[in-house]
């Protein structure tokens, strides 16, 4: 039984179907820019980059704050009684303020 059969009958899904080729993703990310090819580059810098990509992505941020307040309302809410506010700390000012929006 191959994978491709299985994929076909529907009961596996084709991981390659929305892939993105990264020089694909990178022209998405720099407009304008050119794509110089696989380089060399250093694991720390390219790690922190790529973990503030995914700390500030609308999508990582609204699913984050629909928990922070779901879980306020149903748990905190009921117990402050109206007389109390909350905060949210966040790792970086642009993060504070892709939180508010």
């Amino acid at each position: 039984y191959s994978m491709q059969q299985a994929i076909e009958e529907g009961f596996i899904l084709d991981v390659l179907q929305n892939y993105t080729p990264y020089k694909v993703a990178w022209q998405l990310q720099h407009p304008g820019a050119d794509y110089d090819g696989p380089g060399e580059v250093d694991e720390s810098t390219a790690v922190k980059a790529l973990v503030q990509y995914v700390r500030l992505h609308p999508t990582n941020i609204s699913q984050k704050a629909k928990i922070v307040v779901d879980h306020f309302r149903a748990f905190a809410q009921p117990l402050l009684d109206g007389k109390a506010k909350a905060m949210v700390v966040t790792g970086s000012r642009k993060e504070a303020v892709r939180w508010k929006k």
